[in-house]
């Protein structure tokens, strides 16, 4: 009995690091869960980030037999069903995100002239955290021969290119420090 007592009287001592082990042991459970959520990105991201790569293959698709890319625009990419259903809101694109989508020769979706074999495909007014997220994606083989240059647009613009000063790919950390609250970017193809 005396042997229970004492082992007793050493729990009780250690009593006050028990509370203290248990918040320990929660926050750093918390914290795991917390940097799991957000260094994934989430499935509205990814599927908007697909939704690039299949505009892109059905671009280059359509205009494979053509000369160019003379005439596309947005109007002209539903019209000749270059995009998914689900992308279409009446006259005007969406992706995953919710936010609009224009394609084209430029940040505007002017229509791609004669002659040139380019087209952008534009997501517009992206929040920080969607720009961070779908700026630093990477893209398959396939799509990575195909891209000319990826584009970031607030305050400022940023043209990342193969190689150069602002080399693709676009890394997480070099996306944080240019994304803002409101940014537009553009993928520039090569179809």
């Amino acid at each position: 009995m005396l042997k229970k007592q004492k082992i007793m009287n050493e729990l009780l001592k250690l009593r006050p690091y028990f509370k203290t082990t248990a918040i320990f042991i929660c926050a750093l459970i918390v914290s795991g869960i917390a940097l799991h959520y957000f260094s994934k990105p989430n499935a509205k991201i990814i599927q908007a980030h697909r939704q690039i790569v299949s505009l892109a293959e059905q671009i280059r698709s359509y205009y494979r037999s053509k000369p160019d890319a003379w005439g596309l625009n947005t109007a002209s990419a539903i019209k000749n069903n270059l995009v998914g259903k689900e992308m279409i809101n009446g006259r005007i694109l969406q992706n995953a995100l919710g936010k609009e989508v224009l394609l084209g020769a430029d940040s505007l979706g002017n229509t791609v002239m004669p002659g040139n074999k380019n087209a952008v495909i534009v997501y517009k007014n992206l929040n920080k955290k969607e720009c961070e997220e779908l700026a630093a994606l990477p893209f398959d083989e396939k799509m990575q021969l195909s891209l000319n240059s990826i584009t970031i647009v607030n305050e400022q613009e940023h043209i990342f290119i193969w190689g150069g000063e602002n080399p693709l790919p676009l890394s997480k950390d070099k996306a944080n420090k240019i994304c803002k609250n409101a940014n537009d970017i553009l993928w520039d193809i090569y179809l």
